[in-house]
C-alpha cells in the first residue's frame, strides 16, 4: 500500500486524487462529520477494498455521493420527478435518495440490493467543506473523470433499500 497525504486541495492534488480513484484506489475524504473512505463505486474490486479496509459486512450497502441531481439518472432507473423536486429543495444537505439502481452499479456496491442511495453532501462549518470550495473541487474531479470516462462515489448507509425505502 502506498499512502499519499494531500496537505492542500489544489488542481494538482485533485487531479492526483482522481487518478487514484480511476485506478481503483481508496481515498480518505473529509465529510460533514467524519472522514469517509471513498472509491469508484462502479469498480467492484475497489468497492471490495472498502469492505476489507473497514471490516464492513458485504451486505451493508455503500452510498454514491453525487455532485448534483442531474447525476441521479446516471446511476438510478426511473428517477421520478419528485426526486428532482426534493433535491432542489433539500440539496446540498443530509437527504439521501434511495432509488432502483441501474445495472452499471454493481450489486457489491449496493450490498446485494436492487436500490442505490445517492446523497448530495452539504456544507459544514469546517472551512475544508465550504460549499464553494466543495463545488469547485467536485467540478474538477468530475471534469477529470469525464475525460477518463470514470465515475466517483463513496460512503456508507445501513440497509438503505430495506428500512428507508419510500415512494415519492
Amino acid at each position: 500500500m502506498n499512502t499519499i497525504y494531500f496537505d492542500a486541495l489544489t488542481p494538482e492534488t485533485v487531479r492526483q486524487a482522481a487518478e487514484i480513484i480511476t485506478r481503483g484506489g481508496l481515498l480518505g475524504i473529509p465529510t460533514e462529520t467524519v472522514y469517509g473512505l471513498g472509491a469508484n463505486a462502479l469498480n467492484e474490486e475497489a468497492v471490495l477494498h472498502i469492505f476489507e479496509a473497514k471490516g464492513r459486512p458485504q451486505d451493508n450497502p455503500l452510498i454514491i455521493h453525487i455532485p448534483d441531481a442531474s447525476w441521479l439518472a446516471r446511476y438510478c432507473e426511473d428517477v421520478p420527478d419528485a426526486a428532482y423536486r426534493l433535491a432542489e429543495r433539500f440539496w446540498p444537505g443530509p437527504l439521501t435518495m434511495i432509488l432502483p439502481r441501474k445495472k452499471l452499479v454493481p450489486l457489491r456496491t449496493t450490498g446485494g440490493l436492487e436500490t442505490v442511495g445517492g446523497p448530495r453532501p452539504g456544507p459544514s462549518g469546517d472551512a475544508r467543506c465550504h460549499p464553494r470550495g466543495r463545488r469547485s473541487h467536485c467540478r474538477a474531479l468530475r471534469q477529470y473523470l469525464r475525460q477518463t470516462q470514470s465515475h466517483l462515489r463513496q460512503r456508507y448507509a445501513r440497509g438503505h433499500g430495506r428500512q428507508n425505502r419510500r415512494d415519492f
